[in-house]
Parts: C-alpha cells; sequence; structure tokens
C-alpha cells in the first residue's frame, strides 16, 4: 500500500512549480558529486600507487623512494577497518545536527592523512601507510552516511532515481580518472608522491565551495526561492516529518526486507571492493603489464558502469513518474538487474 501511494505522490509531483530549472537542490547534488568523487580518487589512488611505491623500475626519477613492503594487501585493506566504525553513528549525528560541518571536518581530515602518507612512508615504513589510511577511513565514514542525508532532505521522490545516479556517479568517474592519471604520475619524473599531494589538494578545494553553497536542508537555505522549497518538502511530505523520532532498532535488525538488502550490499561491496584494491596490483605482478597499460585496464570496468548507472537513473525516475511502476517495484526491479 505504501508503496503505492508513493508513486502515486512521485507521479504528482510534477504538476507543481518546481522552481528554477537549474535550482539550489541541483547545486547540492553536483557538490555531492564532487564530494564523492574527490573521496573515492583518495581512497582509490593507492592501489596503483603501492605498485610504484614497491617498484623502482617504475619512475624516470631514481630519487623516488621505494619500498620492499610483504603486507601490501594489508595496507590495501587499511582503510575499511576505521571506515566501518563510525557509518551508523554517523548518520545519525548528520540526521541530528546537519552534515554541512560534518563534512567540512571529515574531508579536512582525510585530506590531511592522505596527504601525509609519504612523509610517513619514509619515517615508519607500511605501518606509517596503515595509521594514515585507518584515519582517512574514519574521516570518510562520514561521506555516505551524509550524503543519504543530503538527498533525503533535496532530492524530490519523483526525481531521485536520477539525483542519485548523478551524486554516486562521482565514484566512477573517479575511478576512471584516478586509475590512469595515478599511472601516468607515477610513471613520470615526479613519481607516486605526487598523487597524493594532487589529489589531497582536490579535498581541501572541496570544502570552500561547500562552505560557501552548501546547506543542511531547503529549509535552512538563504538563497532559495519559495517554490523550490515548498516544491521539494511537499514531495518529501516535510510536513508530517519535522519530530527526530528515536530510531527503531528492534524493528530494523528484525526486518526480513532489511537483512535481504544487506546480503546483497555485502555481495556488491564485497566484489567492488576486490576489483577496486587488488586488480592493479594483479594486473602488474601476475600478468606483467607495465604502469601506464595497468591504469588504463584498471579503470575500464568503471567506465561501463558510470553510463549503465546514468541510463538506469533516468530510466527508473521515468517508470515511476509516469504510473507505469510503483518506487518499490522500481527498487527491486534495478537491483535484481544489478546484482
Amino acid at each position: 500500500m505504501r508503496a503505492g501511494v508513493d508513486g502515486k505522490k512521485a507521479g504528482n509531483a510534477g504538476v507543481v512549480n518546481k522552481g528554477p530549472a537549474f535550482g539550489k537542490r541541483h547545486i547540492q547534488i553536483m557538490l555531492m558529486f564532487f564530494l564523492t568523487a574527490i573521496a573515492y580518487t583518495m581512497r582509490v589512488n593507492i592501489s596503483v600507487a603501492i605498485v610504484a611505491m614497491t617498484d623502482n623500475t617504475t619512475s624516470s626519477n631514481p630519487d623516488i623512494p621505494t619500498y620492499e613492503w610483504h603486507d601490501k594487501s594489508v595496507i590495501l585493506s587499511s582503510f575499511y577497518w576505521g571506515y566501518v566504525a563510525l557509518q551508523v553513528f554517523a548518520g545519525k549525528l548528520g540526521r541530528t545536527y546537519g552534515t554541512k560541518w560534518f563534512l567540512v571536518g571529515a574531508m579536512a581530515v582525510n585530506s590531511a592523512a592522505f596527504t601525509s602518507i609519504p612523509f610517513f612512508a619514509e619515517k615508519l615504513g607500511s605501518k606509517g601507510v596503515m595509521g594514515c589510511r585507518m584515519v582517512q577511513g574514519l574521516a570518510q565514514g562520514f561521506v555516505f552516511p551524509s550524503l543519504s542525508v543530503v538527498l533525503g532532505q533535496w532530492a524530490p521522490l519523483n526525481e531521485r532515481s536520477r539525483l542519485v545516479a548523478i551524486s554516486v556517479s562521482g565514484i566512477y568517474i573517479s575511478s576512471i580518472v584516478t586509475m590512469t592519471t595515478t599511472g601516468y604520475i607515477c610513471g613520470s619524473w615526479y613519481g607516486w608522491p605526487m598523487t597524493f599531494y594532487l589529489f589531497g589538494a582536490l579535498g581541501v578545494a572541496w570544502i570552500i565551495p561547500w562552505i560557501i553553497f552548501g546547506s543542511n536542508s531547503p529549509a535552512e537555505h538563504k538563497t532559495i526561492t519559495v517554490e523550490e522549497r515548498t516544491y521539494i518538502q511537499t514531495s518529501l511530505d516535510f510536513a508530517k516529518d519535522q519530530e527526530n523520532i528515536s530510531t527503531p532498532w528492534k524493528a530494523i535488525l528484525t526486518s526480513v526486507p532489511v537483512w535481504a538488502f544487506m546480503l546483497t550490499a555485502c555481495g556488491y561491496v564485497w566484489g567492488f571492493s576486490t576489483l577496486l584494491t587488488e586488480m592493479p596490483t594483479y594486473i602488474n605482478k601476475i600478468m606483467n603489464f607495465d604502469i601506464h597499460s595497468n591504469s588504463w585496464m584498471s579503470s575500464a570496468p568503471y567506465a561501463f558502469v558510470l553510463v549503465v548507472t546514468w541510463i538506469s537513473g533516468f530510466v527508473s525516475d521515468h517508470l515511476t513518474s509516469s504510473g507505469c511502476m510503483s518506487l518499490t517495484n522500481g527498487r527491486k526491479l534495478f537491483s535484481t538487474i544489478g546484482t
């Protein structure tokens, strides 16, 4: 019954005045796009960079340091030790207090830890890199829970699939750009340390427009038009959702659909993360490709994912807004196709 109501609401939302064609909600989504892109850049970079960090034939500059590490897989996994720790709490904090300043702090800490990797690699070896990656993981634990809160506040129901698709497509663009760019920089005179300084600077640069243009919700935005704010809040039924209700943990943990979704998500993330972290090393050590060919081959899957993500987001919105399918059935359909 709820799915039918949601579908009807999504279809009727299109008759109201939505405000400017490119409104404040679109600015928030673009900020989230660059957030996910830059955050993933600093997550993915090490997968290619570690090949150069442990191979003295990669760079044309003989002064670039390299190391004999036998715990590379542990280094690659260390990001996730911190990453899993704050997921649930970050979402709750963002919903209660707003995401804006949490994201400023998270990106500042993440960028500082990432940029420090060359220094700690030299001073403390692989353990120093693991420490930096753990701090990165803790900081990035705020990113995707905060993204969900922002989308929950800013994305109208009949636009949600495509706005989500645009936001998370930063992941795949980042994977493509980072793997190819990192490979070329690592093979150049500048060597692998430059990749950490360059991408770390991007993280700091993102903070500035987020402080200027970012907002926790349409209600708090100072320059949003009345029409756009009304359109978003009406679509999301904010009038009935002003209370910060407690989280129904028992109902969540005993819900069969929740466990079904968690198992599906675990399978997806397992495959995605394994390819993301281990593929460049496999292509280098097992298939014996050089750093340039390695980066192109490693990025290829994400180019296809990017195309499919955008197409499926817009198709899903069309099916639900036109009344052909309820939101619930639309989510089930595209999740099934994806898995």
